[in-house]
């Protein structure tokens, strides 16, 4: 999701309710490193 200030956040879940959590705070978390990835080459070569 794109904040429209340049910052760009991802929609989690935390405790069962929607988190925006910042785009720079995943790439920190391994777990998320290939699903940013995967998703931003999807979306360049649509």
């Amino acid at each position: 999701m794109y904040a429209g200030n340049g910052l760009v956040y991802h929609l989690s879940l935390s405790n069962g309710l929607p988190k925006f959590e910042r785009h720079l705070e995943l790439l920190q978390q391994s777990k998320y490193r290939f699903f940013i990835g995967a998703k931003r080459i999807k979306q360049f070569g649509a």
